[in-house]
């Protein structure tokens, strides 16, 4: 997220990719941001 984004809920917003940087959308979008959870259950 960008440093002036409001602080709520990424669904409650209405302009969603106008806070989201490049990199945190190819994230999303690759669900890699799911992977220290997978690694947690692996353990």
């Amino acid at each position: 997220m960008k440093k002036n984004s409001p602080n709520v809920a990424t669904h409650l917003l209405e302009n969603l990719a106008s806070y989201l940087l490049r990199i945190g959308g190819l994230l999303r979008k690759l669900s890699s941001d799911e992977l220290p959870n997978l690694i947690n259950i692996i353990q």
